[in-house]
């Protein structure tokens, strides 16, 4: 079990980050930190666990959010970005996968898949091993 000091501390680290618009993986923790990378993955771990930071999957960027429609009308990119968008703001749903994507949609994975890279190089969609903060720790 992680002590609650280097939990909060963590926590205080990803919403700060996020603020800021920055990515955050758990090497970067580990390093802000000032631990090595197996306890920065059991934080990010246990905070999963606890609903504290998103499970797996496909998440906007603050500039995904704001700029996500201005996308050309009937592309796979704005058809993904509507998707995870609508998502994000309804908490209560599993997060988007590419499978989930793919039956959603009712398109090949090779698509979905160039579209998403697209999307992540454009900087609307957080890169793959991005810890998003869902919830907030309280003492």
């Amino acid at each position: 079990m992680m002590p609650d000091d280097l939990m909060q501390e963590c926590m205080r680290t990803l919403h700060s980050r996020a603020a800021q618009e920055y990515h955050t993986s758990w090497p970067d923790l580990a390093e802000i930190l000032g631990v090595n990378g197996a306890t920065a993955r059991k934080i990010v771990a246990s905070l999963r666990r606890r609903g504290f930071v998103a499970a797996p999957g496909l998440y906007p960027t603050a500039l995904g959010m704001r700029d996500w429609m201005t996308l050309p009308e009937n592309s796979s990119r704005k058809n993904i970005m509507r998707v995870v968008v609508e998502n994000w703001l309804n908490p209560s749903e599993p997060a988007i996968t590419l499978t989930s994507l793919a039956r959603t949609l009712d398109v090949g994975r090779g698509t979905l898949n160039i579209a998403i890279v697209r999307l992540r190089d454009m900087d609307y969609l957080e890169p793959r091993g991005t810890i998003v903060p869902t919830g907030v720790w309280h003492d």
